[in-house]
């Protein structure tokens, strides 16, 4: 046991105080001895952002594309320890460096490093080691400042994985039988040795059909999304909604140069297809009475709403009722129903002719 005195740089008491101090296993020793030395074993160092990583590895790509920020945990910088000047890391990949660093003093005292990653090469051909020092700036007795780094930990960068990437698909991957589309994009997570081709086509051709058949990726265009565009198809059927998928393909003999790539599963991007709405009409009737005129007025429905504006013609084209006597004729013409209406009816009106002649039930057909 030794006794020592110690002023934190960041932190320094109005009077110099003394407190007793041994050294500690895991962590800076309790205070500064006399020839500056500190002592540190490496504890854990973990991701703590972006969301989904965890543990103290990270791919490349995720790294490149929003930074990250790692933590070094376990309680290795106590307050009563010593503060941190600086940090560095050693054997990290070109252009990855820290972006800030800061001792989080109020939670159990951890160091938080946050890195990014400059340049346009900002990935690594293997899995890569790096470790993350501290400098030291702790004060001994003499008022001397330890200056030394120390490893205090390493985290890994790996290089992402060769696979596809598929975006969301819009229009919430829902085509109707109407022949709506939507449209996902596709692209390499990392770069291919050769070209890599992949084969596009529909799980269920009833349902829907795709456009183009294969997607071409390049050494160079291996990043740039392309895109695949989704039609709806009619069946004929009454089937309600409908869940298929649209098969990505890396895989077909001899379709890919990369042998990486060649040996990937299919990848699946679901579709969903809504029934085509239906127009109906219905069958009025009145009684045209002995004189002057009435109004009979046929309903047509649609049977749902769309996400693009439908319409529908119609005419008079028969009946045992005669034009111009019995009725007024009845100009054709053209209902329209605008997209994701919910007004799913209109009417068609046909003005009938009383008389006093006895006719018995006579009909206007609509079409």
């Amino acid at each position: 046991m030794n006794t020592c005195i110690f002023e934190s740089p960041s932190r320094r008491p109005a009077l110099t105080r003394h407190i007793a101090c041994s050294l500690v296993a895991a962590a800076i020793s309790l205070c500064m001895l006399s020839d500056a030395v500190a002592s540190i074993t490496a504890e854990q160092v973990v991701f703590i952002s972006p969301s989904g990583v965890s543990g103290s590895s990270i791919y490349a790509d995720v790294l490149a594309a929003s930074g990250a920020t790692a933590e070094f945990r376990e309680h290795s910088l106590g307050y009563n320890n010593a503060a941190v000047s600086s940090a560095r890391l050693t054997g990290a990949p070109s252009g990855l460096e820290i972006a800030s660093s800061r001792v989080d003093y109020e939670n159990l005292e951890e160091l938080e490093v946050t890195l990014r990653w400059t340049g346009t090469s900002r990935t690594v051909a293997a899995a890569t080691t790096v470790s993350l020092q501290i400098q030291g700036a702790g004060w001994n007795g003499s008022g001397v400042v330890d200056s030394q780094y120390y490893t205090i930990g390493s985290f890994t960068i790996n290089p992402p994985p060769k696979e596809l990437i598929t975006s969301t698909p819009t229009n919430s991957s829902t085509v109707t039988e109407a022949g709506s589309q939507s449209t996902f994009t596709v692209k390499l997570r990392a770069a291919p040795s050769a070209n890599v081709t992949v084969a596009v086509s529909s799980g269920d051709t009833s349902e829907g059909s795709v456009s183009p058949g294969t997607l071409t990726f390049t050494t160079t265009n291996w990043n740039t999304p392309q895109t695949v565009t989704v039609t709806g198809a009619s069946d004929s059927l009454s089937d309600g909604s409908v869940d298929w998928n649209v098969v990505l393909n890396p895989a077909s003999p001899g379709m890919s140069g990369d042998s990486t790539y060649d040996g990937l599963s299919n990848v699946n991007v679901a579709m969903t297809t809504t029934d085509e709405p239906v127009f109906s009409i219905d069958s009025p009737s009145v009684t045209e009475g002995d004189s002057g005129m009435v109004t009979m007025t046929f309903t047509v429905t649609l049977s749902a709403s769309s996400t693009s504006s439908l319409t529908v013609n119609y005419a008079q084209t028969g009946g045992t009722a005669t034009s111009g006597t019995d009725y007024t004729a009845v100009p054709s013409g053209t209902l329209t129903f605008a997209a994701s209406t919910t007004a799913l009816t209109q009417t068609i009106a046909v003005s009938v002719t009383g008389d006093t002649t006895a006719e018995g039930s006579e009909t206007v057909v609509i079409t």
